[in-house]
């Protein structure tokens, strides 16, 4: 008789295709087990990337902040040098 792979039927009892078919479950389980896993790091990375957001935007924050008091001081300094000039040069007439 002529055989072929896609017509054969093993029976049930056949200790080959009991492994394989062993072999194949246990495959499937740890594929399973890698992408619950795979699940876990990747909601890690996220929540981390969320943290790094944050961060990064609070520090913008405090960055504009701080430029806006620097310039606050600069402009007062830069009147009061000003005026102190025009006092000393019309004092000095």
């Amino acid at each position: 008789m002529f055989f072929t792979p896609f017509t054969f039927t093993a029976p049930a009892s056949n200790p080959v295709v009991e492994y394989w078919t062993k072999a194949w479950k246990d495959q499937l389980g740890r594929v399973d087990a890698m992408q619950k896993e795979i699940e876990k790091v990747e909601a890690q990375g996220y929540e981390r990337t969320l943290e790094a957001l944050e961060e990064s935007a609070k520090l913008t924050r405090e960055s504009l902040a701080y430029f806006q008091k620097i310039n606050a001081e600069w402009r007062k300094i830069t009147l009061d040098g000003i005026k102190k000039s025009g006092e000393s040069f019309s004092a000095g007439a």
